[in-house]
């Protein structure tokens, strides 16, 4: 049985958490009343016991950082990729694992890695955090992932990796990628944030590259209750190194061998993600069942100028994301009917003021993409006849603006 103080720790606990995560998510996410882009609010609600029940072991423990649930967790998430070889980092977030991950890997100050110029901007930031240089490389208009034969063109006698990023939870082109990496002596690492439990080749290991760096927050198909990240390697010398950059440097001895930092995954979040883990093939099988429904109500839009997501490579569908050059307006339709929306991403990476000193390649791709993407409600929880009401709106306004 809790104690009184402990009682009254999990609820101010939980509380602030809630807070933050709906303070966060309402800052950049449309909210209507009707059909909400994605409602935190509802799955904690969901899982509001379990949720309780992982913070009490930590309360009760005694121990918030370092302790039993990080290292149960980073052992669970290994075996869920299904080898034995995979070695799993927990950090504090999605955009600390990259930097580690580079950091780890030697590459620093000088150095080039070639990245997607369309992207979530936490992925050039981790490039940018260890002291590399991005490059920009455009997409496959299609697929929005990178492009392989662009990144064989990109590539310099300072050019050190490749950074690839399975975007909205589809797999990239591991195996050409592969070849170019081999080609040039290259690194081939991924941003994973998008894509827990992606398969390559019907493999999740495959899909790690030399290295990926995953993200845990909120709104992710793995999520916690605050930032959290992890890396996860079959290069146990690698993995070795993330964890003691994660720890200012500091090695089993208590020895500061390297230049680290304070990148630590805390225990609550450890253990939040330990019950999550449970729920994730269920969470990610229904989101293919949604996404399927969405391109059988969608298809034929094609006609009318439309993009929408291919069936060429795995995904575990983050995100739903067709592109239209009427975007804002047909947001704007979707928003009157109560229906929420959001744009991933609105800006080119490398028309970013703070990489404009970078410079780029001519990404016509990605720029295209940045003014066309609208993200649909996708999520576990959102029901058919949703997805039927958000379908037969879009069809209307398509229908609308291609008459105008």
């Amino acid at each position: 049985t809790m104690s009184w103080g402990a009682s009254c720790w999990r609820s101010l606990t939980v509380g602030i958490i809630l807070t933050s995560i709906y303070a966060n998510e309402k800052s950049f996410l449309v909210m209507p009343d009707d059909i909400t882009f994605l409602d935190l609010g509802l799955q904690i609600a969901q899982e509001r016991e379990a949720i309780g029940i992982a913070i009490d072991r930590v309360l009760e423990s005694g121990v918030l950082m370092n302790g039993v649930e990080l290292g149960e967790f980073e052992r669970e998430l290994a075996e869920w990729h299904g080898g034995d070889e995979v070695e799993v980092v927990g950090v504090a977030s999605g955009t600390s694992a990259i930097g580690l991950l580079m950091r780890a890997a030697g590459i620093g100050a000088g150095d080039e890695v070639i990245v997607p110029a369309f992207s979530c901007p936490a992925t050039w930031f981790g490039v940018a955090d260890a002291g590399a240089v991005p490059v920009a490389v455009d997409v496959e208009f299609g697929s929005r992932l990178i492009d392989p034969e662009r990144v064989s063109a990109a590539v310099t006698d300072r050019t050190r990796a490749v950074l690839a990023v399975h975007l909205y939870g589809q797999c990239c082109a591991m195996d050409s990628l592969r070849a170019v990496c081999v080609r040039h002596g290259l690194r081939l690492f991924v941003d994973g944030a998008q894509s827990i439990g992606i398969r390559s080749g019907g493999s999740r290991v495959a899909a790690l590259g030399d290295g990926a760096a995953v993200s845990f927050y909120p709104t992710k198909n793995l999520g916690a209750l605050d930032d959290a990240g992890a890396v996860l390697t079959c290069d146990a010398a690698l993995a070795e190194r993330v964890r003691s950059l994660r720890e200012y440097g500091r090695d089993g001895a208590g020895c500061y061998r390297l230049k680290g930092t304070n990148g630590r995954m805390g225990e609550m979040q450890a253990a939040v993600l330990r019950f999550r883990l449970g729920t994730l093939e269920e969470g990610n099988a229904r989101r293919e069942t949604l996404a399927r429904r969405y391109l059988e109500g969608l298809a034929g839009l094609e006609e009318f100028g439309v993009s929408l997501p291919g069936n060429e490579s795995a995904s575990v569908w983050h995100l739903f994301v067709m592109s239209i050059a009427g975007r804002e307006k047909l947001r704007e339709r979707l928003k009157t009917e109560g229906i929420g929306t959001a744009v991933h991403y609105p800006v080119s990476m490398e028309d970013m003021e703070c990489f404009r000193d970078v410079g780029g390649g001519d990404c016509e791709w990605a720029r295209r993409l940045a003014d066309e993407v609208v993200s649909l409600p996708l999520h576990p929880r959102l029901a058919v006849g949703d997805l039927e009401r958000i379908c037969d709106v879009v069809w209307e306004e398509v229908r609308k603006l291609s008459a105008a």
